[in-house]
């Protein structure tokens, strides 16, 4: 069954004119398409980000949580059809792709538990303090492949 992966930017699907098609490095079967982000895209995911930043950065302690919480459980709910994309598109045993899934999953509940500590600390440094705090976006790409291995 052919998948179509939409772009997903500031909370909405998007598709664009310019498909990029996803073969099995296996046999080259079709498995399905996605789409490259037009300029636009790009700007709005990026504003959307600093946007996003700014509320998520006062928000409550407990409201992350259960942000990550919805994340693990949706990936848990449909780990067997990730795991199943994982293995078509990569041409991985199953067995393989399975393990990725089960990965994500834990890298995801891991983030949860560390995003509990995160309070921002001072540190003292000599005669001057450090204080650990989120202050920005991070952009970061997973590689190839093991896509479950960097959630954020």
């Amino acid at each position: 069954m052919p998948y179509d992966f939409p772009m997903y930017i500031n909370g909405e699907f998007r598709r664009s004119d310019t498909i990029l098609k996803i073969h099995s490095p296996f046999d080259q079967h079709f498995v399905g398409q996605t789409y490259r982000p037009g300029k636009k895209d790009i700007e709005d995911a990026i504003q959307g980000a600093v946007k996003a930043f700014k509320s998520t950065r006062e928000m409550p302690l407990y409201e992350r949580v259960e942000k990550l919480k919805v994340v693990i459980d949706d990936l848990r709910l449909n780990q067997e059809e990730f795991a199943r994309i994982i293995s078509e598109e990569s041409a991985k045993p199953i067995t393989t792709a399975r393990g990725e899934a089960t990965r994500a999953i834990s890298t995801f509940t891991d983030a949860l538990e560390e995003s509990k500590r995160m309070r921002g600390e001072h540190m003292p440094l000599g005669l001057r303090f450090c204080i650990q705090r989120q202050v920005g976006l991070n952009e970061g790409l997973s590689h190839w492949p093991d896509p479950g291995y960097f959630p954020f």
